[in-house]
């Protein structure tokens, strides 16, 4: 994301941010219809794991959405001005001359933020699932959705192989956030060959290779978690095997094996 030159008016960022606020929003009331749409056609109760999911989606990006709004609006002000500095900034903070490392830190921040809470709410969704399944939590998320989730229900192929697709891609990007760097350890059940193939793309990287995260990125997998999840617990077969359907336990399990 380029930003804004402090002072100058940019008609071409202005749509931009306006478009991006305009995809989240949207993005929140497409989760927000799917749990509506879940709750009217299955009967599931309003805690129901399968339900809460949507909500849950939608609450960070609106979250997100009023941050992405603050920091856009704090770098389109005149706040290089020492009146409106001074305003914002402890004049003892050394770092008000340089608004727009200020502008980048804070979206950058941003981005990080929002990609893990998608990314821990679809990895607790997968878990709390698991268990309503009857079966244990364990420790690799992959095994959980390949050996468990998956073979409860009558997904087809091309449907499976868009989840696992999915949970690598995104397990992946979240390990490059951890660590800094791309971090895939052979264990867990994943088994990455490179180059990892994503939504028609290559990825190909190596150890410590860094990922920027970018919002027309984040928004694509955001949109996707939404879909697969969706598929997946509309599903009848999986629905049948459902044993729990409310397991609001807290999970605290590390999972080492990302």
């Amino acid at each position: 994301m380029v930003a804004y030159k402090i002072g100058k008016k940019s008609n071409k960022m202005k749509l931009l941010h306006i478009n991006m606020l305009n995809r989240m929003h949207k993005l929140s009331l497409k989760s927000l219809d799917t749990q509506i749409h879940i709750i009217e056609n299955f009967g599931f109760n309003i805690k129901d794991i399968r339900v809460t999911f949507f909500g849950r989606i939608a609450t960070v990006l609106d979250s997100r959405r009023v941050s992405y709004m603050m920091i856009s609006d704090f770098q389109n002000k005149k706040l290089s001005q020492k009146k409106y500095r001074n305003k914002v900034f402890d004049s003892k903070i050394p770092i008000y001359g340089d608004l727009d490392t200020v502008y980048s830190n804070s979206m950058g921040d941003l981005k990080r933020g929002f990609f893990l809470d998608i990314f821990q709410t679809f990895e607790s969704t997968l878990r709390q699932l698991n268990i309503s399944l009857g079966n244990d939590n364990i420790p690799a998320l992959y095994k959980i959705l390949n050996n468990y989730i998956l073979p409860s229900t009558g997904l087809s192929n091309d449907q499976q192989n868009r989840a696992r697709e999915l949970l690598v891609f995104i397990s992946l990007l979240r390990n490059s956030v951890h660590n800094n760097g791309i971090y895939f350890p052979v264990h867990g059940g994943y088994n990455i060959t490179f180059p990892i193939n994503y939504k028609g793309n290559s990825y190909t990287y190596s150890r410590n290779d860094k990922i920027l995260l970018n919002f027309e990125l984040l928004l694509g997998v955001t949109e996707d978690v939404i879909e697969v999840l969706e598929y997946i617990i509309k599903d009848n077969n999986l629905n049948s095997h459902v044993v729990n359907s409310s397991p609001f336990r807290a999970i605290f399990i590390e999972d080492k094996t990302l």
